[in-house]
């Protein structure tokens, strides 16, 4: 069951125990990443908070009357309750406050480990002796304040409003919680905060997670997440990273050209990939260039050909196959060219190397290809989320598509 049914909530404030309608209207609660609406929450006005203030101050003593005890299995039970529905407030974190996933992991975790210590509370000493020049005891003891009001900030709701919140209850208090209406996105890299790091730490850390998915959110501030339908996902790829290859036996460019060099048109995708001796293939580079002239591509072919030593440029011929191979060969005469034509969609032509990638058999080669891999963590059965051409995925598809069907070629053995 759900912790968080949008149902009963939608559209209203929590007062005297129920959802009801707030007198102050609705307001819209939007997801700062993307702009589009969660839901709406009820929005009080000042009798609504006078209302729920004097039903909390009534709700409060019998509240504070409770056994020790009883106070502290209620906020055992709201700590498992954080732990038990993580993954619903994740998403809701995520969503409505722009945290990355990692910091809403940390900020539950928190939330619940707040519950559990101030279930200490209750069963703390609720006074002490005083000093006295008297012959006999003076004590003070500790009462309730009655209704505390908690106003949470916007950056960090879960964990500054729980530090607040959940010692409240436990010592005996009521409490009005008022959420803070706004989110804001704020992303900074690690490099900002730089002068103020040790440039040991800073020489080590940087270049060893720099480009991967880690480094992208932690280092760099990125919010990246998986598209649900996409062929490829983030752990996939990063657990196909190496840091170099063996020997390779045959290596290829795989081209996707553009329809024109127009501006806003599509990239000339340029990707090369080797196999080796085992069979698995290892993606080496991404040169892909946009909007560049016929022979500005063909260049950028031409230079990753010779840079790498490859054996083959294998390109999509469907904008022209002719005048592909003319192109190149007007830069090159002798690069060999096979030009390959689309038959299929590129979801269908895609699925068997998404296949290969899941079976172990195909490497990425650090540094990370960033731009590359996150067209292959977005591409769906409807293609990009943005409706651009997967440019660099295409000729990525192309280059392995090529060394799976050709493989490493005859050869011979000397036994």
């Amino acid at each position: 069951m759900a912790l968080l049914d949008g149902v009963a909530w939608e559209g209203k404030v929590s007062k005297g125990g129920a959802w009801t309608d707030g007198r102050g209207g609705t307001y819209a609660v939007v997801e700062p990443a993307t702009g589009n609406e969660l839901g709406t929450m009820g929005q009080a006005d000042a009798e609504d908070v006078a209302e729920a203030a004097a039903s909390a101050a009534e709700a409060q003593k019998e509240w504070a009357a409770l056994p020790h005890t009883a106070r502290a299995a209620v906020l055992r039970r709201a700590g498992d309750l954080w732990a038990e529905h993580a993954d619903e407030i994740r998403d809701w974190n995520v969503r409505e406050v722009g945290a990355i996933p990692p910091m809403a992991d940390f900020a539950i975790h928190v939330a619940a480990e707040e519950c559990y210590q101030a279930a200490s509370l209750p069963g703390q000493p609720i006074g002490q002796v005083l000093p006295s020049e008297q012959p006999r005891l003076s004590m003070a003891r500790q009462l309730p304040a009655g209704v505390v009001a908690v106003i949470s900030p916007f950056n960090v709701p879960i964990i500054l409003g729980i530090r607040s919140v959940a010692p409240a209850l436990a010592l005996g208090n009521a409490v009005l919680l008022k959420p803070d209406p706004r989110t804001a996105v704020t992303r900074a890299p690690t490099s900002a905060n730089a002068a103020h790091l040790s440039p040991a730490f800073l020489d080590e850390v940087l270049p060893r997670y720099a480009g991967t998915r880690l480094g992208r959110q932690e280092i760099d501030g990125e919010i990246i997440e998986d598209r649900a339908d996409a062929l490829w996902t983030r752990d996939l790829i990063e657990a196909a990273r190496v840091t170099g290859t063996p020997p390779l036996l045959r290596l290829v460019i795989g081209v996707d050209p553009p329809g024109s060099a127009r501006p806003g048109s599509d990239a000339c995708g340029i990707v090369a990939a080797g196999i080796a001796e085992s069979g698995t293939i290892y993606v080496l580079a991404d040169a892909t260039v946009q909007q560049l002239a016929p022979h500005g591509w063909a260049s950028a072919v031409v230079a990753l050909f010779s840079r790498l030593g490859a054996d083959l440029v294998v390109a999509e011929g469907n904008q022209g196959g002719d005048m592909v191979r003319a192109v190149l060969q007007q830069i090159d005469p002798a690069i060999p060219v096979r030009t390959v034509h689309a038959t299929r969609g590129k979801w269908l032509r895609a699925e068997p190397v998404a296949m290969r990638y899941q079976q172990g058999k195909v490497r990425h080669v650090d540094p990370p290809l960033q731009a590359l891999e996150d067209q292959m963590c977005d591409f769906g059965i409807n293609g990009l989320s943005s409706g651009a051409s997967p440019d660099r995925l295409d000729a990525l598809v192309w280059a392995v598509t090529d060394l799976m069907k050709h493989g490493i070629g005859p050869r011979i053995t000397i036994l």
